[in-house]
């Protein structure tokens, strides 16, 4: 049994449905993360699991117990869920030790107890030495984790974060979204994140999905998400890539602008019989240089530095064009011709148009 099932839940604003059927699992001390475009309904999914909004149908249960459903509502502070919000919402005239400790008023513990509860959550997200300070006197990463800190000291069942690397640079998002897996992992508490960087969803989480117009498209490993989409959606949100035309073959072969491509069947192409139109998605990854002959002379469109790589847009005779990560070390410029092929594992294939 998971810990956190969303099974088919429905929510509306004003008569707008904000989600629509969406669904998801979650194991006991796994990291989840949702990720979508704005108002997708990433956000209200959180608030529903937390209890700050009602559903109008599905189920919301954490292990054995009901938390939603159209007939019961359980009061946010009896759902046994953390949340970190984006703007951490530390409260201003506590100290950092002050506001790890709010959380722990309604356990009726002693006051030692408390002390040594603060004690433990303030090393574990490394802030002992700010236990005294006021949230003004932080940096934007120290007030993250003291939000954090704050949200496991009650030791939820489940913690929630809505984007709470949003207000962060870029170094410090990375350096942080690590950092929080390992205090996660440490704690052993299940979570789920939202956000719409992708970075972050492959950084923290074990499993994830993408949501769109309130429906979760799929919910996989995040791996998966990424080399198996199962919708063109999923397939356009995470991570570059492009979509070529071809036919197909059988289902392990398809035919295209770069040749007779094999790999292992797509649950997508599955649904497709030989003869048919279909597009291939190919990651930048998958597309490599023709060392030795046998590929596809393309022209250099554009290239993005990206430090130990080089991301280049290429277009290929028929005038497709796809995407290449090659070494950092290549320096082609626009307009040079290059010799390409597609080395593919795994077919991703879609119905053609």
């Amino acid at each position: 049994m998971p810990l956190l099932e969303v099974d088919s839940v429905s929510h509306e604003y004003d008569g707008r449905r904000a989600l629509d059927g969406a669904s998801l699992r979650l194991q006991a001390g796994d990291i989840g993360c949702l990720m979508g475009p704005s108002g997708s309904g990433k956000t209200t999914v959180l608030l529903c699991i937390a209890g700050l909004e009602k559903i109008s149908a599905g189920t919301i249960r954490l292990g054995d117990k009901i938390l939603s459903a159209p007939n019961r509502h359980l009061p946010p502070e009896k759902r046994g869920v953390g949340m970190v919000f984006q703007d951490c919402a530390l409260f201003p005239h506590l100290t950092v030790a002050g506001n790890i400790a709010f959380g722990l008023r309604a356990n009726r513990e002693s006051a030692k107890a408390r002390n040594k509860r603060v004690d433990e959550m303030a090393q574990l997200c490394d802030i002992s030495e700010l236990k005294n300070a006021h949230p003004h006197e932080l940096s934007g990463g120290e007030q993250q984790r003291a939000a954090l800190a704050r949200a496991l000291a009650p030791k939820p069942e489940l913690l929630l974060l809505d984007e709470p690397f949003s207000r962060l640079d870029e170094i410090l998002r990375r350096r942080l979204s690590r950092d929080v897996r390992s205090i996660l992992k440490s704690a052993n508490t299940t979570a789920l994140l939202v956000t719409h960087n992708q970075q972050e969803a492959f950084a923290v989480a074990d499993v994830g999905g993408v949501i769109n117009q309130g429906a979760i498209c799929q919910w996989d490993e995040v791996s998966e998400l990424y080399r198996r989409p199962q919708c063109v959606f999923v397939a356009d949100f995470v991570g570059d890539g492009a979509m070529l035309p071809g036919k197909l073959i059988s289902d392990r072969e398809v035919d295209g602008p770069l040749g007779r491509l094999s790999g292992e069947e797509s649950a997508v192409g599955a649904l497709a019989r030989p003869g048919d139109a279909v597009r291939v998605l190919l990651r930048p990854d998958e597309i490599v240089l023709a060392k030795n002959g046998g590929g596809k002379t393309a022209t250099v469109v554009e290239k993005v530095f990206r430090g130990s790589s080089v991301l280049y847009t290429l277009e290929l005779p028929g005038g497709e064009r796809v995407l290449s990560a090659l070494p950092g070390t290549t320096n082609f410029s626009a307009g040079d011709r290059i010799e390409v092929r597609a080395e593919v594992a795994r077919l991703s294939l879609f119905p053609g148009v």
